[in-house]
């Protein structure tokens, strides 16, 4: 994913089974940690199994990368999204 050094990016997820199909019949909290930059939630309550927040390059420079990791609050980093600023 790719965002402008002065700009935001809206990171969308869903709740999925490990076969990759989505579960919309039940939600949970999401945890996201940013190695860089701002998001502007870092926990986030998933409504019909999927849920967003807004990740900001506040910090970063052209060519910078973010990785936001996402998971659970006893299952760490179940997902990665590297985030590029252009």
């Amino acid at each position: 994913m790719n965002v402008s050094a002065g700009g935001e990016v809206s990171i969308d997820f869903r709740l999925e089974t490990p076969d990759g199909d989505p579960i919309e019949d039940r939600d949970a909290e999401v945890y996201l940690e940013s190695t860089a930059g701002y998001l502007v939630a870092r926990r986030v309550r998933t409504s019909g199994g999927s849920g967003c927040t807004v990740f900001r390059p506040d910090g970063m420079a052209t060519s910078d990368v973010a990785k936001i990791k996402v998971g659970f609050k006893y299952f760490s980093g179940t997902d990665d999204l590297l985030v590029n600023v252009q």
